[in-house]
């Protein structure tokens, strides 16, 4: 999927959610005329089945889920006003489980798509996907997960949830994937080139894996509520209909419910109809939702409120990214696999990562100290990094000592022809020796790190003289400091810098997922300093080791 989005074929929302953590009280909003202001309205609401028959359009239903259950009778109502009906599941009752996996529904859509037919087709394909019981939801082919979590690939969530429940549940999204795809490539078989149509996905609720909740609505978490939604659009209909898929591309990252895809699946069909609201339609100029109305759980929990961390953080990231400071604002510290995935897959382009060099093998360990070591090597992250668009590194080597320095550039160097490190380095060291300056003459940009106690409790006239020495005797390009320092390094030591020395600095008071995150950091001092072309700054994620 994520190559299909980098090809530009698929529109994937960042900001989806559901409007409740169950399956009926989403899905008997998302595919009727009502929403979370009349969440009863269902009953009497026009449904996207009953417009689009009404458009002569031919609706097939096609599911793995269970159709006669206490909680799925909603649902069930709605799928059995289709045209057709297609059930795998033969369970009933209160459970969840499937009785095959969701690629054979796969087969049963091919065999839709091909019979002939003079009408358009709504086809439904309701999936399993990865609902609880994990486990259950993947052939053993897709059992690529297993054993204990790594703790340089899941940092805290090691100490925060059962291996078996993510492990299960990484594999069935991975499968989940590969279904899509596989449904993806059947209509796009079907259409060619030539016929106009295109698919939109998106799950009913998301689960709270890490806390152990799943989806109980009852013991509430903002996971429950984040969810996938793309859409895929054929060659044929983005050539007829090219303001569609440009509307939808620009709401990529606005705020959508799942109450609104009755009227966003108007839109893209284009069916008019009296029941369709033109502010609730991705595919329109119109489209707005309020920031207020953003709720889940019949209003109970406001999506923006600033207890969501993770909803503030993406939109002061999407707000770095408009005011294209990607390369100045880093995240801090992101010694685990995880954390880098979250990241960068969030948009930030840049991240800080500690390391030590390891004399025996001659390779950088990541890791801050020996209580939070990650047991995985700098050249791990660095190849999980290619997936991304890295543009800054900043590269904390604990232990540059000077008798290491020639096998550490000679490792840096190694790095450097796998992956362009020097275009994107920063090699951060405390080291005072001259021949760090062969790190800098070698190509790469290095920063001297200044010790905030040590110089906020020193004289500081001859403080700023010491340092100005070092970084003249190791030829560094830059040094690096704590953002209470900096009052003290513009008064007393940059007039004895060279002007061509820049700034790198950290300020963790300063965190992504405050609400006030942009106030905060415009009313810094230092935030319009030129010289300070980097600053690193809070980053939550569960990731965190």
């Amino acid at each position: 999927l994520r190559r299909l989005e980098a090809a530009g074929s698929l529109i994937v929302f960042e900001e989806a959610f559901s409007t409740h953590t169950h399956t009926a009280p989403v899905l008997t909003l998302a595919l009727t005329g009502a929403d979370q202001s009349n969440p009863n309205g269902f009953i009497q609401s026009p449904s996207l089945i009953d417009v689009a028959k009404s458009a002569d359009f031919r609706v097939t239903w096609i599911t793995n889920q269970v159709i006669y259950g206490a909680w799925d009778n909603a649902v069930s109502i709605l799928a059995q006003s289709a045209d057709e009906l297609i059930s795998i599941n033969r369970f009933i009752g209160k459970t969840s489980m499937a009785s095959e996996q969701d690629e054979e529904l796969v087969d049963l859509l091919r065999d839709v798509l091909a019979r002939s037919s003079d009408h358009n087709q709504l086809i439904v394909v309701h999936l399993a996907g990865s609902h609880s019981p994990y486990c259950s939801r993947f052939p053993e082919a897709f059992a690529r997960y297993t054993g204990d979590l790594e703790r340089g690939v899941f940092g805290g969530v090691t100490r925060a949830a059962s291996a078996r429940s993510v492990n299960c549940y990484d594999n069935s999204v991975l499968y989940n994937d590969h279904v899509i795809g596989l449904i993806i490539d059947s209509i796009a078989s079907y259409l060619g080139d030539d016929l106009s149509g295109g698919l939109l996905y998106f799950s009913d609720h998301g689960e709270d894996v890490v806390g152990g909740r799943g989806h109980n609505s009852s013991t509430f978490s903002y996971t429950m509520t984040r969810i996938p939604m793309m859409v895929w659009l054929s060659p044929g209909y983005r050539t007829i209909r090219s303001e569609i898929g440009s509307q939808l591309a620009v709401h990529q990252r606005e705020v959508f419910p799942t109450d609104h895809i009755f009227d966003t699946m108007l839109g893209i069909m284009g069916i008019r109809s009296v029941s369709h609201q033109p502010s609730h339609d991705l595919t329109r100029s119109e489209y707005q939702f309020p920031d207020s109305l953003a709720r889940s759980v019949r209003g109970k929990h406001a999506i923006t409120a600033p207890e969501n961390e993770l909803y503030i953080q993406r939109r002061n990231i999407s707000n770095i990214i408009a005011r294209q400071e990607l390369q100045r604002l880093i995240p801090h510290r992101l010694n685990s696999l995880g954390a880098v995935r979250a990241a960068l897959s969030s948009g930030m382009t840049g991240f800080e990562i500690d390391v030590y060099f390891r004399k025996s093998g001659e390779y950088f360990e990541v890791g801050h100290d020996s209580s939070a070591m990650s047991g995985l090597n700098l050249e791990q992250f660095l190849q999980v990094a290619t997936n991304y668009r890295v543009e800054k590194l900043w590269l904390d080597i604990k232990n540059a000592a000077s008798s290491d320095l020639r096998a550490l550039r000679s490792e840096l160097l190694r790095l450097d022809k796998m992956f362009g490190l020097q275009q994107v380095a920063i090699v951060e060291s405390s080291s005072r020796a001259d021949d760090w300056s062969d790190i800098q003459t070698a190509g790469f940009g290095t920063s001297y790190y200044i010790d905030f106690e040590a110089a906020v409790s020193s004289d500081p006239e001859e403080w700023a003289q010491d340092i100005a020495r070092i970084v003249q005797n190791t030829g560094v390009s830059a040094i690096s400091f704590d953002a209470r320092a900096y009052q003290l390094v513009k008064n007393h030591l940059e007039p004895l810098l060279s002007r061509d020395i820049i700034y790198h600095v950290w300020d963790l008071t300063l965190f992504l997922k405050n609400p006030y995150f942009q106030e905060l950091l415009e009313e810094r001092v230092f935030y319009e300093d030129q010289r300070v072309q980097t600053l690193l700054i809070g980053y939550t994620t569960p990731y965190r080791l």
